[in-house]
């Protein structure tokens, strides 16, 4: 029995050794581990959790910077897309754009506008009938003349231009009939639209039928056209005519010509199609022929005479006087041969360009008589010695006479007899013809010292009866029809008038010359300078300021001015542009906007209007008035509120209920546009709003993060902190330090983790070694650690280290010695239950 107790003693030893080295090796292991630690081998937890938290401030703002990215472009689709809308392509502003280059149906300038008059009544002007002569006249000889009075042309042209289709009656770029002209959008420099109008330089008005399909396409049917070409332009510079570009032209040719379009819109989503017959008429030529030449037959009774002088670059007909058709001259021909002898009318014929003319010339053919030009007794001899008579001449031939002179002489008149000797009879008939005064067919040529005339014989015997003459060189002054011009020559013997209505003046006398703008011909200019310019180009005298200036005549002068125009009264105008044109026209609807636009691409031309176009600057400002009092507002366009709504957060439990409810309020304002529905006469108000909510929402404040832990664990830290090692105060200061205020609340787990540090260095505070306590003893004692509850040292010695750098470590180390305490106290439990069983 005693030997049992003593092996089962044994046994109990042998555990609780087992459990004392057991414990003894966990208190090494730890020791090693702190012994690392406190030579910087570990880090600690808040070293390791800096390192091992993900950069979320970095990949927040990665991931902002998308959504910026993608907010960007959905709002750039979302205007893309309102723009559709609207108006699927852009001028701008075209509108600006156009704008502007497009012209309508009184785009035209006012020079155009002025020309187009002047061309219409010339081409306006009537044919009148060659009265019929009696039998007897068409075998009279006698001078060609105009077979109408001035008078008479005047009057029947009156009568007929009132009934004759404006031959040239044409205004450029009409609009076709779809004025639907989108807008530019405000922030597109060009936007696509789908408007297929177009303008035509062919019609004053536009008259289309049809409703533009290929089936039944806009029509328009156009008479009396001059133009030699068709023009067509789309209003969109981007939309596209025929296929190519966005202008088309066609040649014209005379009589019927028929012109097809198709415009497809710059979006591609509207084709249209244009169809204009379009009648290209003849002008009218008002002119007769000038210059002929007649040669008389060879025998009488012959029908050998001929009209020559025909110029080969225009067409003839001709009749003779008193029959009632006429007779065309083949193209090319300088003369018409075969005709007897008689009177006979000449015209210009039909040609490709020109109607038949309107006027005659009448010349005449006579059988031949020759005759010699005789000299009057009463001739000086100088001008006899001068003259070079030609040999043998018939009635209506062109005859030369020539002059040659000693000296500079100015020969002023020839005065010519024809005698006409009655067959059978003794009476005779003469006629003075005065051949420089005389208005058919003659040539002059006048060099100082030689002088020659040519000109058509007047049927008789002829006689040259008088010449005068002046000595010296005589010079004439001459000057635009759009000037008065007064000449006043400073000696008056030194200037004479020629032929009732041309002054000479000698050769180095001086003049004093006074110009002005002539009334009744321009009425829209002031004369602002003039000078007078010799026949080979270079300026004889200048007046800078148009005042009256003295002149020494040293050959053919003429007066030259020039002209400034008096501008047209655009007070008026320029008030309404000012003031009553919207800066922003996109804000209406497209028909009410296009007309708007259409009187503005106008401005400039009635802006430079001279006095002259004061009726048609005044009009224009009637019709812009209209245009802008059609103007409607468009629907309101929503988008920028509506970009400004998409960034209100979902979330806002983050942020201040200060900043919260301004931006809630912003939100609630920027919904009223849209559910009172707004126009855009209120854009800039919506404008305000969709801004008030961006900067609402821009200034919405995060709540500051929650550092009640980290004030806490400030309170912990001990008053006096000299009696721990230098060591574990610097980590506690560090933890300290590294505590940053003012992180808002989403970064709270940043404060949280600062607070943890300061806890955690709290927690591993060690006190200095007690030097009194280590007697002989060489080994240092352990750090005893403070207790919470009483401040003083305990006898109990530590089996853990205070500083252990690990919660888990100190798990361990505890476990271990529970481990082992528990195992001393069962051994010692089991070994009093036996000794008390054995007593």
């Amino acid at each position: 029995m005693k030997q049992k107790r003593k092996g089962k003693s044994g046994k109990s030893a042998v555990s609780v050794l087992l459990a004392f080295l057991l414990c003894v090796n966990s208190a090494a292991v730890v020791f090693a581990e702190d012994e690392q630690w406190e030579k910087g081998g570990s880090k600690t937890d808040m070293e390791q959790g800096a390192e091992d938290t993900p950069q979320s401030d970095s990949q927040g703002t990665v991931e902002k910077s998308g959504d910026v990215q993608m907010n960007t472009e959905d709002k750039d689709a979302g205007e893309e897309n309102a723009a559709g809308k609207d108006t699927p392509n852009s001028a701008e502003n075209r509108v600006e754009s156009g704008k502007d280059s497009e012209k309508t149906d009184k785009d035209q300038s006012i020079e155009n506008m002025d020309k187009n008059t002047e061309k219409g009544n010339a081409d306006d002007t009537t044919s009148v009938e060659n009265p019929e002569k009696t039998s007897s006249e068409e075998n009279t000889c006698k001078n060609p003349t105009v077979d109408n009075t001035e008078a008479d042309n005047s009057a029947n042209t009156s009568e007929k231009t009132e009934n004759q289709p404006k031959a040239d009656a044409v205004v450029e770029n009409t609009q076709s009939p779809d004025p639907a002209a989108a807008p530019a959008s405000a922030k597109a420099a060009r936007i696509l639209t789908t408007n297929t109008s177009i303008l035509i330089n062919v019609a004053y008005t536009q008259n289309w039928s049809g409703s533009g399909t290929s089936d039944d396409p806009y029509y328009m049917d156009i008479r009396y056209i001059g133009k030699d070409t068709f023009g067509a332009q789309t209003v969109d510079d981007l939309a596209v005519i025929n296929g190519s570009g966005n202008t088309y032209t066609q040649p014209l040719v005379f009589g019927d010509n028929t012109i097809e379009l198709t415009v497809v819109s710059s979006d591609k989503t509207k084709t249209v199609y244009y169809k204009l017959d379009v009648n290209r008429s003849k002008q009218n030529q008002n002119d007769w022929p000038r210059f002929l030449t007649t040669k008389p037959t060879s025998v009488a009774g012959e029908a050998d005479g001929s009209i020559g002088g025909l110029d080969t670059q225009k067409r003839y007909d001709y009749k003779k006087v008193g029959k009632s058709d006429w007779m065309s001259v083949p193209a090319g021909v300088t003369e018409i041969t075969g005709l007897a002898a008689g009177s006979y009318d000449v015209r210009y014929g039909e040609s490709d360009e020109y109607h038949k003319g309107n006027n005659s010339l009448r010349v005449t053919i006579c059988d031949p008589a020759k005759y010699q030009i005789a000299v009057a007794n009463n001739v000086p001899d100088e001008i006899k010695n001068a003259l070079e008579l030609p040999g043998e001449v018939t009635s209506g031939s062109m005859v030369t006479l020539r002059m040659n002179f000693a000296k500079e002489t100015f020969v002023e008149q020839i005065q010519l007899r024809s005698t006409v000797r009655m067959p059978g009879s003794s009476m005779v008939s003469w006629t003075d013809t005065y051949l420089l005064s005389d208005s058919t067919m003659k040539s002059v040529k006048y060099d100082g010292n030689s002088f020659e005339i040519t000109f058509a014989l007047p049927k008789g015997e002829p006689e040259i009866v008088d010449v005068k003459i002046r000595d010296g060189k005589w010079n004439t002054i001459s000057y635009d029809s759009n000037l008065t011009v007064d000449i006043t020559p400073a000696d008056a013997n030194k200037a004479f008038q020629f032929n009732y209505n041309t002054m000479y003046y000698a050769q180095g006398s001086i003049v004093n010359v006074k110009a002005k703008i002539n009334p009744n011909v321009d009425r829209s200019s002031i004369l602002t300078s003039f000078k007078a310019v010799r026949s080979d180009g270079s300026i004889a005298a200048t007046s800078s300021d148009a005042k009256p200036i003295d002149i020494t005549v040293d050959g053919d002068l003429t007066i030259i001015g020039e002209r400034q125009g008096i501008p047209a009264d655009t007070v008026e105008l320029r008030d309404v542009l000012d003031n009553e044109v919207p800066k922003d026209l996109t804000l209406y609807t497209d028909d009410t906007w296009f007309e708007v636009s259409r009187q503005l691409a106008l401005a400039d031309q009635m802006l430079n209007a001279r006095k002259d176009a004061q009726s048609l600057v005044d009009k224009y400002v009637i019709d812009l008035r209209v245009a802008l009092g059609q103007l409607k507002f468009r629907t309101g366009d929503y988008t920028e509120i509506l970009e400004a709504q998409k960034r209100v957060p979902s979330d806002v439990s983050n942020y201040t209920q200060e900043s919260v409810q301004a931006m809630q309020e912003a939100l609630k304002a920027s919904s009223q546009p849209i559910n009172e529905n707004w126009d855009m006469s209120r854009y800039q108000d919506m404008l305000n709003l969709a801004d008030a909510l961006n900067q609402a929402i821009d200034a919405l404040q995060l709540k500051g993060a929650d550092y009640t832990k980290v004030e806490q664990a400030k309170k912990k830290v001990p008053k006096d902190l000299g009696i721990y090692t230098d060591q574990s105060v610097k980590n506690l200061q560090t933890a300290l330090d590294g505590v940053i205020e003012g992180l808002d609340i989403t970064q709270q787990e940043k404060v949280d983790k600062m607070a943890e540090a300061i806890v955690k260095a709290l927690d591993r505070l060690e006190k200095k070694p007690d030097k009194s306590e280590n007697g002989t003893n060489n080994k240092p004692e352990t750090n005893k650690k403070p207790d919470a509850n009483n401040k003083g040292n305990t006898t109990k010695k530590e089996t853990k280290s205070t500083t252990s750098p690990k919660t888990a470590d100190n798990s361990a180390v505890e476990l271990w010695s529970l481990i082992g305490a528990g195992s001393v106290l069962l051994l010692l439990f089991a070994g009093r239950k036996r000794r008390t069983k054995g007593n």
